[in-house]
């Protein structure tokens, strides 16, 4: 282990957390997909929240473009509840 990950692993913080079986079982299938661990899912989960709630407070909004065929898009806005 290298100086930096010894550092990186001596600033983490252990977290137990219950999560339903539909969760889990996302939380899993994203890790995959991404050829990531949970762990690692959840920090990213957690960073792309803090963004979206940060740009949320500036007064951006959040929106998906859909591409819905023949050079027509969809804008789709996202509401953070909570």
């Amino acid at each position: 282990m290298t100086s930096i990950d010894q550092r990186a692993t001596a600033e983490m913080s252990r977290l137990s957390v219950n999560l339903t079986g539909d969760t889990m079982a996302a939380l899993k299938e994203l890790a995959d997909r991404r050829g990531s661990t949970v762990s690692e899912t959840i920090r990213r989960a957690i960073a792309v929240l803090k963004y979206f709630d940060d740009q949320v407070e500036r007064g951006s909004e959040i929106a998906v473009i859909e591409d819905m065929g023949d050079g027509k898009t969809q804008v789709n806005k996202v509401i953070l509840l909570g």
